[in-house]
């Protein structure tokens, strides 16, 4: 999928700047494009309610820092 297909998909609060939550079939979607891996460190900023850090590391087995 090429990146501006992707950013198409996703739902317009997001564009816009506005708070959203993200579906984990989102996050999901994210860290595969990104292609999350065992060998990749985890940062969590911050924000949010946790789900990309559970999903990172229990879908895609990354480091966690």
């Amino acid at each position: 999928m090429k990146i501006e297909d992707y950013i198409k998909s996703l739902p317009s609060d997001i564009i816009s700047g506005n708070d959203v939550q993200l579906p984990e079939r989102a996050l999901t979607k994210i860290f595969e494009f990104l292609n999350l891996n065992e060998n990749d460190v985890f940062y969590h900023l911050g924000c949010g309610d946790g789900k990309g850090i559970k999903i990172a590391l229990q879908k895609f087995h990354v480091k966690k820092q």
